[in-house]
């Protein structure tokens, strides 16, 4: 399967199954506080199978709803770690910004339509920073310790994440892990989703340049230099994948083999929708 179609086959699959998953807990909500029974709840439909058992009946509300609990808390937990670590990191660059190179940087390639910040550090960074509105930012180590041309292959990679809204995805995908860590698979999908995106940012960073020397070169130097330690868990230069990404600059014109166990999950997920979304149209009540 296509890398870009695997890449969005999980994204829409984990965001179908969180949607689905949040509407029924909505539903059985509604339910509990106004007593509407609705045609379509998974929720309220496995409650009322035990009506007759008062005990079994209450137990599975309350688990019900500290699933919900959970859940919800989880969410709006994470919602708020990224809004502060966003600010947080904002607030960083904003002190650490090179003022200069940010400029020529931003008049260089300034038709990309993507505003860039370099950040005074000598530490490797390169990462898409922003959900709405994805920015680039470098660090002056980056622009000092690779050439010109595998500074812009670096770019180019980041500029992918940018213009196919990347930190969005990853975000919203992370809320379903963090929430809905039970949904089965979810944690292999998002490993394999990241590590697809990491391909598929390389894959358009070789072809912008032309050939795969100049990205080979940077990711030789940074799986060989220790001191190349990500600063935020937004870099999207991962380590996790680099053996794959590896091989693909070696091999540009073969696709990258990984492993179809690591896909197996994902059945599970798409089974998951499947039958959640049966039981719904079903109308079971």
């Amino acid at each position: 399967m296509n890398p870009a179609l695997r890449a969005n086959l999980i994204f829409s699959s984990l965001l179908v199954a969180g949607a689905v998953i949040s509407g029924q807990m909505g539903l059985f909500i509604v339910h509990q506080i106004w007593d509407v029974r609705f045609q379509w709840s998974f929720f309220q439909y496995c409650a009322s199978i035990l009506t007759d058992e008062p005990a079994a009946h209450n137990f599975i509300k309350i688990l019900f709803n500290l699933v919900i609990l959970y859940t919800v808390g989880k969410i709006i937990w994470r919602v708020y770690n990224q809004i502060c670590l966003t600010r947080k990191w904002l607030k960083v660059f904003a002190g650490q910004k090179h003022v200069k190179l940010t400029k020529q940087l931003n008049s260089k390639y300034r038709k990309w339509g993507t505003e860039f910040i370099v950040v005074k550090d000598e530490k490797f960074i390169a990462l898409t920073l922003g959900l709405v509105r994805p920015r680039i930012v470098v660090s002056t180590g980056t622009l000092s310790m690779f050439s010109n041309h595998e500074v812009e292959a670096v770019l180019f990679h980041e500029w992918y994440h940018c213009q196919q809204r990347d930190p969005l995805q990853l975000f919203l995908l992370t809320l379903i892990l963090d929430g809905m860590g039970y949904i089965p698979a979810a944690k292999a999908a998002m490993r394999d989703f990241k590590t697809l995106k990491e391909l598929l940012a390389d894959s358009f960073a070789i072809r912008q340049m032309g050939t795969e020397y100049y990205l080979g070169n940077v990711l030789l130097k940074f799986s060989n230099a220790g001191q190349m330690q990500q600063s935020t868990t937004a870099v999207y230069f991962a380590e996790h994948a680099i053996n794959y990404r590896i091989m693909q600059v070696l091999e540009p014109t073969k696709r990258v083999h990984i492993p179809k166990s690591n896909f197996k999950p994902l059945l599970i997920v798409v089974s998951l929708i499947v039958l959640m979304s049966s039981i719904i149209l079903g109308g079971c009540s």
